[in-house]
Formats: C-alpha cells, structure tokens, sequence
C-alpha cells in the first residue's frame, strides 16, 4: 500500500489543560504513594498526533526510571520515552508519534512508580477526546474546532485508504421539535413538524474521509441548500446527508447538485438534465439515479451528436478494493468512452460501452489497476464522434468501496486500455512495403497507383534525391526507377490509426506539391471518424521539387483516435508527393524540424 498523499497539517500543540481548566486533571497529592499518577492531557499532532500526559513525578525519576507511564495501542504496548517540564512545573510524559489512522483507536495508559503499579487502564480514543473537549467546552474559539475537524478528516480518510476502522467517530441522530434551534451533527437526520427551524451548520464529527461542505434540508420533499439562515419550514423537515468531500471520492459524483459542480466541461458534449426521459417519449426512461444526470442525448440547449470534448471529473485517490461505479447510456461509437486518467492526462483504464440501449443508462462496474492504489486520478468522460450514436448519457459515478460486499450489481466494465495503440505502423515505410497504411485511388492514371515505397530512388536529374533526408532504408515515393511515374494518379494514403495524447507533438517529412503551387497535394491529421484536425502543406521552401522538408506540429487538445492521410487531387505541377518518418506522441519538436505549414 502506497503512503497516502494527504497534504500534512501544520503542526500544533493544542495546551487543553490550560484551556479547559480542570475539565480532565487529577489532583494529585504529594504524598509517595500518589507519584505516578496522571494528571492532564495534551495533544500535539501534525501527520501523526502525540499524547502528552502529566505525571506526579520529577524529571528525575522519569530519567532514572522510578517512574514509567506505557501505552498500549493495537495490541502492542510502548514505553513513553520522552518527557518535559512546562513553565508551570508540571512533568509531561509524550507518546510516539500515532499514526493518523488509528486516531479512532483506544489508547490505555498504564503507570508505575518503583516498580509497583500506580495506575492501569486509563483509556483514551484520541478522537473522541478532542471531540468531548472542543465540542462542550465553550470557551474554545472556533478556530479549534476547524483544527479537530482537520484532525479527523486526515485521520479518517487514512483509515480509508487501509481499510481499517472505517466506522464513524460520532453518529447521532437529532429529533427537533417545532421552533427549536439546532446545530447538526454529522449525517444526522432531524425530523420536525411545520415551524420556522434556525439551522446552523458546523465543522463536526463527519462520516469517515469526509469533510462537511455544506448542509441539504427536505422540506416536505423540497430539496433546500441551507447556509447560516433560519429556514421558514412548510411542513416535515428531513436534514440529510450533507455534500460531502473526500480525497476518495469525486465531488458531484451524481450531479445532484443540479450542475457541473467538480466537473470541467470541455466542449458542448452535454449537460446536467432533470430530464426522466429523452426525446420527450414516456417509453425512452434514462434509468437515471436521482433527480439529475449528464446528458448529451437530448437535443436542448443546441447539445448532441454533433460536439466533441471531455467531461473530467475532480481528483480522487485510489482506495479501498480500487472498484468504481458510474452509469453509461448512449456511446455506441467507439470514440464515445469513458476513462480514468492520472495527474499527467495518462489513461489509466478506458471503458467502451458494453450494452447499448440507445439513452438508458446502465451500470458498470470496474476495478482499477492495483499499481495505481494510493494514487490521484480523474473520471473523463469522452466524445470524439459527431454521428453513429457519437453521444453519452452519464450518472452515478462512485469512486470509493470499503469492501467488495458494497459493490452494486451492474455489468463488470472491461478494460481496453492495453488495445490502445499509442504509435503509428510503419510510420518509415521500414517493412519495406504499404504494412499499415491503405491506398484509395480516386482517379486512376497510367500506372494506377499513387506511388511505392522504395529502397533506392530514380536517377532523373530533375527528381532531388533523399538519400541524406530519409529515415532508414525504405520511403514513399511516386517516382520509381526508371522514369515510372504515376503523377497523373489522384487518390488517398492512409495511416493506422492511433491514440494522439493530450498536447503531444507529431513529425513527418513531406516532398513534392505545394511551395505556393499546387495545394491540392496535402497531410490531413484526422479524428478516427474522419473529421480533420490539421491540414499541412510542403510550403517550406516556396516552391515545388521533391526533397523532403522536415516537420512538426503540436496538438493542441484531450487524447484522440486518429491517423494521418494524405490527399493527392492534381495531375501536374508537381502534383505527386514523396513522405517518410511519421512520427506521434512525441514531447517535443525533433531537431532540425520546422513547424508545419498549415491550411
């Protein structure tokens, strides 16, 4: 298990004794017989807290060992090693620092004062004694309660991210009775006849991983976002869940919040609908969970098959068994999926959809790879195609499972990222032949071809040579020895087709039409349905002969399906081309290259 990657509170030492008076001290006489007993309690805690005890005793008994506080916590019990004498003259005994995951545990204290027990089982759950002492004690600013709920939060989503004591802290349920003013507490629920209810929502104990956000009340079945105001209540009052966040789960994974809050919408592919149905046909239900979901199915607002872009979601940690969840409807088109990406923009998993019923979403779900547990990723929801059901319908998306006896019934997503081809086939015509490109003559010439791929070129002292310019052995080209020469051929040369990534670079080299001349001899870089994202022509030098130029181009957007075509419509002027050394998903320009002329 890989170390949680939680942003480390700044250390404090909170001084509860002094703060809450005698509220947890021991008196403690002076007599021989008390030396060893406990007095108050502190808590210092950063990524890992430390329980400060004062002891009756002097520093030099601690140092000589006439006095020894131990601790027992999981089962394994530890010396307090480490000791002080505070302005006041109190001796404190210090605990290793504990780990942010067993916050909820209990510790048991135990003492000895010459080798005879003085104390044994003072018992302590961290947690709940910060929550007894913040949360009752008034004279505490509210700046120490955020502290604690920062406490518990790095505490709890560790316990997470280990699977281990994943229960609340605090759970209690709240009844009100009518006019009463109340403060919540976490995932409490409140039920209340027809009144004006003051509501106040707080940092508190809160489920574990979760940090409150923000407060829902049903007010008979109306759904209220409550801030720091007193809700005039219609009738039964219901306080829910909050909105909740969590390093393990995406925010506004349901879209219940009735839009896009936690997710970044990049190009009109959809948006957040009440809808219960598409195309306003009562048999045509989206199966949708909640009031709300992401839609790119229904035609409002101008949205549907035709728009491409992404829908990402906010970062989550991998944790717990690694399942997700989400509903898919729509995508039949391979260039509709949904994946999951790191920090970088990588895929981490992609998933197709597996069982098309034109909108209706239908639940998956998938279980991530183990070697990205513990790590930041995102939910992307992708559309690259503008027809062929080239749209998404999309709800529900759950990131975090305790255990595999949690996961919903739903249709076990298959992982087609190792069918991601992220290189282009004989990009260099090494093979020595048309090996992963295909040829559509359009207009046949004399020799019915748009050219081969060559070991040696013609002699002709008009063609320029690429001996020094190719890459290998083999290129394409329309001249072949001697004086065979198919310009008056027109067609198209196509690619395989690969996944471009997100702002990669790509090269090739380019020879024959353009220089100003002849442009109907050009590189497209298309999408896999076809649609082009660059045109280039062989302007470089400004004028026509068939030494390849050398160039790059960067893309600019989210991962694509795509290949390369090139397009050649003339029967003169140099209407033929000579290509070689396709290259993709590069991270920088190659040297000596020069960006591409574009369209």
């Amino acid at each position: 298990m890989k170390k949680i990657n939680i942003a480390r509170i700044v250390v404090l030492v909170l001084s509860i004794a002094l703060l809450i008076g005698a509220a947890m001290s021991v008196t403690v006489a002076a007599e021989d017989d008390t030396t060893g007993e406990f007095g108050g309690i502190t808590v210092a805690y950063g990524d890992k807290v430390a329980i400060r005890v004062a002891v009756n005793a002097t520093e030099e008994q601690i140092k000589n060992g006439d006095v020894v506080v131990s601790y027992t916590l999981n089962e394994e019990t530890k010396t307090a090693k480490h000791h002080e004498t505070d302005a006041e003259g109190t001796v404190w005994v210090i605990t290793e620092g504990i780990a942010a995951f067993d916050l909820a545990q209990e510790v048991t204290f135990s003492s000895t004062a010459n080798g005879a027990e003085v104390e044994s089982g003072r018992t302590y759950s961290v947690a709940q004694f910060l929550y007894k002492m913040l949360y009752t004690n008034s004279d505490l600013s509210e700046n120490y309660r955020n502290l604690y709920n920062s406490l518990l939060a790095y505490g709890e989503a560790a316990q997470i991210a280990l699977n281990k004591n994943a229960d609340n802290l605090v759970t209690e349920s709240t009844l009100v009775t009518a006019g009463e003013n109340i403060t919540l507490n976490g995932c409490s629920y409140a039920f209340a006849p027809a009144a004006d209810l003051s509501v106040t929502p707080v940092y508190t104990a809160i489920p574990a991983g979760y940090e409150v956000i923000g407060w829902t009340i049903l007010d008979n079945g109306e759904r209220k976002v409550v801030e720091d105001t007193t809700i005039a209540c219609a009738g039964l009052v219901e306080i829910v869940s909050p909105l909740l966040y969590s390093p393990y789960y995406v925010t506004n994974g349901d879209f219940e919040t009735g839009d896009l809050t936690g997710w970044t919408l990049d190009g009109a592919i959809g948006y957040v609908s009440a809808e219960d149905v598409f195309w306003k046909n009562a048999d045509k239900s989206y199966n949708k969970q909640g009031d709300y979901l992401f839609s790119g199915v229904e035609d409002v607002n101008g949205f549907m098959e035709a728009a491409r872009g992404t829908l990402t979601s906010s970062e989550f940690t991998v944790g717990g068994t690694g399942h997700i969840s989400f509903m898919l409807g729509g995508g039949e088109n391979v260039l509709c999926y949904v994946q999951v990406i790191d920090a970088d923009g990588n895929v981490v998993a992609r998933y197709h959809q597996q069982a098309l019923n034109e909108g209706v979403l239908v639940q998956y779900v998938a279980k991530l790879p183990e070697s990205i547990m513990g790590e930041k990723v995102r939910i992307q929801v992708v559309d690259q195609a503008e027809s062929g059901w080239g749209c998404v319908s999309f709800d529900n998306v759950v990131t975090y499972y305790a255990s595999e006896a949690d996961l919903p019934e739903g249709i076990t997503a298959i992982d087609i990222k190792d069918t991601i081809t992220y290189d282009i086939t004989n990009g260099s015509f090494e093979t020595g032949d048309l090996t992963g490109w295909s040829m559509n003559i359009t207009e046949a010439g004399a020799h019915n071809t748009l050219g081969w791929v060559l070991e040696e070129e013609d002699t002709q002292g008009w063609y320029a040579k690429n001996d020094a310019t190719k890459d290998g052995k083999f290129l394409f080209t329309f001249l072949k020895p001697v004086d065979v020469n198919c310009e008056s051929s027109k067609g198209t040369l196509t690619s395989s087709t690969f996944t471009l990534k997100h702002d990669a670079y790509v090269s090739f080299k380019f020879g024959g039409a353009g220089g100003g001349v002849n442009h109907n001899v050009y590189i497209e870089l298309c999408r896999a349905d076809g649609t082009v994202i660059a045109t280039f022509y062989n302007d470089a030098e400004g004028k026509t002969h068939t030494l390849m130029n050398s160039y790059y181009y960067q893309y600019q957007g989210g991962d694509v399906e795509c290949f390369f075509r090139v397009v050649d419509n003339a029967v003169s002027d140099y209407g033929c081309f000579v290509i070689d050394a396709f290259q993709v998903n590069l991270e920088a320009a190659p040297e000596g290259y020069i960006a591409a002329i574009l369209k």
